[in-house]
């Protein structure tokens, strides 16, 4: 099971960030130079759902929060970097588990008409924790290694500077082998409000 997974999100990114640039390109694509403004930073909350059911019953799911910037290359495609916290702890379970990602995407806006809609992919570095607490005495296990994230979103102008998003994103992420005690996939559905700021 873990393998189909980790098969699909490799395709999945594969044909965000390399198959699509033709089918953009044939849209007819202005300069970066053409814009505005190219430039966005954002701050970010949002609700994280593991979806791997052992992980959720055992920590839940809560609120996420973050931030990124991002620069448009091109009138339909933009790079940048998202950074994101999270913490999950069940009040019955004396364990807490805290997750710190960075992950650099590719955005694309695929309407012609319409330049609300963007999707896009990236490739990020997680680096999580749990702390067990035992008598007054913590004990902490760590974890880092890297994911896959797929996202689609809807970006609201509401002044000529000022933008909101609702976006909607999945992640995967490879933190070892979880049958010898390794964190494995603790990637799931994010659902995110951002507000931000362009120039």
């Amino acid at each position: 099971m873990r393998l189909k997974s980790a098969l699909f999100w490799c395709i999945f990114s594969f044909l965000l960030t390399v198959l699509f640039v033709p089918i953009v390109g044939s849209q007819g694509l202005k300069s970066s130079s053409d814009q505005e403004h190219k430039f966005e930073i954002n701050l970010d909350l949002g609700y994280f759902f593991p979806l791997r059911g052992g992980f959720r019953e055992y920590y839940g799911s809560d609120l996420r929060y973050g931030g990124g910037i991002s620069y448009n290359i091109l009138e339909k495609i933009g790079v940048g970097a998202d950074f994101s916290y999270t913490k999950l702890k069940k009040s019955e379970y004396p364990v807490k588990f805290k997750m710190y990602a960075l992950v650099p995407f590719l955005a694309w806006k695929p309407l012609r008409e319409d330049e609300h809609l963007y999707l896009g992919g990236g490739l990020g570095y997680y680096d999580a924790n749990v702390t067990l607490l035992v008598e007054r005495t913590e004990y902490k296990q760590k974890n880092k290694g890297v994911g896959l994230i797929g996202f689609v979103g809807l970006k609201i102008g509401v002044s000529d500077a000022i933008l909101l998003k609702l976006e909607g994103r999945m992640d995967h992420t490879f933190l070892g082998n979880p049958q010898i005690g390794d964190f494995g996939n603790v990637g799931g559905l994010n659902l995110i409000g951002k507000v931000g700021i362009t120039f």
